[in-house]
C-alpha cells in the first residue's frame, strides 16, 4: 500500500509535470517573433497618440495576435500597413471640430487584427474600430480616411 504523503507527492508532480507540457506545448515565441511584436506593438502606439493628439481623445491601441502566424505575416505586416487606421481616425479629425467630436464619441480603441482573408476591411462596432489587414492587400489611407468619416 502507497502511504499517504507518498500519494501526495506523487499527485505533486504529476500536477507539476502536467504544468509544465501544457507550457511546452504553448512554446512561447522566438526571439525574432517578439521582437517583431514589440516594434509592432511601439509603431502602432506612435500613431495612435498622434491620433489622440489630433482628436483630444484617449484611444487606446493594440494587436489581436491570437490568429497571427509569424511566418505569414513577419515579412508582409509593415507598419503602413497597419497604421492605416490610426492614420485614417488622425486625417478623420483634420477635417474639423465635428469629426474630432465624433471621433471621441464612436471610437474607443483601434485593434489590429491580422488575418489570412482574401481583402483587407475596416469594422466600426461598440467603440472598437478593427482593422482586419491580410499580407497582400492593402487599405489606401485616403479611402480609409473616407470609410472612417462615413461611419462617424
Amino acid at each position: 500500500m502507497i502511504s499517504q504523503s507518498k500519494t501526495a507527492s506523487f499527485i505533486s508532480s504529476f500536477v507539476i509535470l502536467s504544468v509544465f507540457a501544457v507550457s511546452a506545448a504553448r512554446a512561447d515565441d522566438s526571439l525574432e517573433v517578439k521582437r517583431w511584436k514589440e516594434r509592432s506593438e511601439k509603431s502602432l502606439q506612435l500613431s495612435i497618440d498622434a491620433a489622440n493628439k489630433k482628436c483630444g481623445a484617449t484611444i487606446t491601441g493594440r494587436f489581436d495576435w491570437s490568429a497571427t502566424k509569424y511566418d505569414d505575416f513577419g515579412t508582409k505586416l509593415s507598419a503602413p500597413r497597419y497604421q492605416v487606421a490610426p492614420n485614417a481616425v488622425e486625417a478623420a479629425c483634420a477635417t474639423g471640430d465635428d469629426a474630432k467630436a465624433a471621433v471621441r464619441k464612436a471610437i474607443k480603441t483601434i485593434v489590429i487584427k491580422p488575418s489570412a482573408g482574401a481583402q483587407s476591411k475596416l469594422e466600426l462596432k461598440a467603440g472598437e474600430l478593427d482593422l482586419i489587414v491580410v499580407p497582400d492587400h492593402n487599405v489606401m489611407r485616403e479611402d480609409a480616411k473616407a470609410w472612417v468619416l462615413k461611419r462617424l
